[in-house]
């Protein structure tokens, strides 16, 4: 048994990943199922290729969840002039790397 997507990579909705990383998956499962005549080997390769990429998200989601639920009178505007700040100069590069897949 191999689960995939949202039944493996629990994820907090923050990042909206949930769906991407089950594509994510279908799509990585698939690599390793057309390499492999060994279904076994396929699905050890497939949990080595994606346990660092889903552990990332996973992380940041909860980060990203941490810091968008602060309720501090003085926190709260120092995070949205901070999230203000990358929008406009266009310094989502961590956030990019995060979120984007690459092949």
């Amino acid at each position: 048994m191999l689960l995939m997507g949202d039944a493996a990579h629990p994820t907090t909705p923050n990042l909206g990943q949930g769906a991407c990383q089950a594509l994510e998956d279908a799509s990585v499962l698939t690599d390793c199922l057309i390499e492999s005549d060994d279904y076994r080997k396929a699905f050890l390769r497939f949990m080595r290729l994606r346990q660092k990429r889903t552990t990332n998200i996973i992380l940041e989601s909860r980060r990203s969840g941490d810091i968008s639920q602060i309720d501090s009178l003085l926190l709260c505007p120092l995070r949205d002039l901070f999230f203000e700040a990358l929008v406009k100069t266009g310094s989502l590069k961590a956030f990019e790397q995060s979120v984007c897949y690459k092949v």
